[in-house]
């Protein structure tokens, strides 16, 4: 029996495909430093005295303590499993509603900048970008992540199924989120290639063309991965910064 088992596992670890999905994983070497990056870099181009929200900034050593802006705030929802040391201990939903009522802060609070942090489900997400967009200024811009899952193993629904060749690592459908967010007319969109694909969103400044495309219109993966750069609005860093210096000389 345990022979069998073994022989199994070794036909698993030396299959191609296994083999390329970590070979990916390796090489892109995500890291958390590049979403600062990102965020701190959009804020400082603004030139004025910014405002920031995180939502899912359980963790504020992570991201949010390391952001440059002057107003700072962070919703995270209570879990007794999670360090949770953010200033509105709630649900994202929660949080907007009591907004929108005047309970917390006032209703017409806007930000410079939404980081929605560590949503992995498109529906969810989806909906907490919606939301999100009623609170930042017309010159602000949201961020998610996720956008650019290397494999279909890092793009599975259940972050729970540990045995593939991901492992651990775990996009979820965000990114059919970002591709249904990029068929809007209203919004402007692009992916910045770094972490685990930035989704950077504004409603004023053109990132990039909107996203159609007749054979994808449920987000099959498949169709995702033959036509990325076009499907995301993909660039580099690079191209990401100077396209940012452009829009806001």
């Amino acid at each position: 029996m345990f022979k069998n088992y073994f022989d199994f596992v070794k036909r698993f670890l030396n299959d191609p495909e296994y083999k390329k999905v970590v070979n990916s994983e390796i090489n892109r070497m995500y890291l958390e430093g590049d979403r600062v990056e990102v965020i701190n870099f959009i804020l400082k181009r603004l030139n004025r005295v910014t405002s920031y929200l995180e939502l899912g900034a359980s963790d504020l050593e992570t991201v949010f303590y390391k952001v440059n802006s002057f107003q700072k705030i962070s919703v995270a929802y209570e879990d007794t499993t999670l360090k949770n040391n953010a200033l509105y201990k709630m649900e994202n939903d929660q949080f907007f509603n009591s907004l929108r009522d005047n309970q917390i802060l006032h209703s017409d609070k806007k930000w410079d900048l939404i980081f929605i942090n560590g949503f992995h489900l498109a529906g969810s997400l989806y909906s907490y970008v919606l939301s999100a967009l009623d609170f930042i200024k017309e010159d602000g811009f949201i961020i998610i992540q996720g956008c650019n899952p290397p494999t279909e193993w890092h793009a599975r629904e259940k972050g729970e199924y540990h045995l593939s060749p991901a492992g651990f690592s775990w996009y979820g459908t965000a990114w059919k989120a970002f591709l249904k967010l990029r068929q809007s007319k209203t919004l402007f969109s692009c992916c910045v290639d770094v972490d685990s694909g930035i989704g950077i969103i504004s409603k004023k400044f053109p990132l990039g063309r909107l996203y159609s495309s007749d054979s994808n219109v449920f987000f099959e993966f498949k169709d995702l991965n033959q036509n990325r750069n076009k499907a995301l609005n993909l660039m580099t860093l690079e191209e990401f910064k100077f396209l940012i210096y452009s829009l806001t000389q």
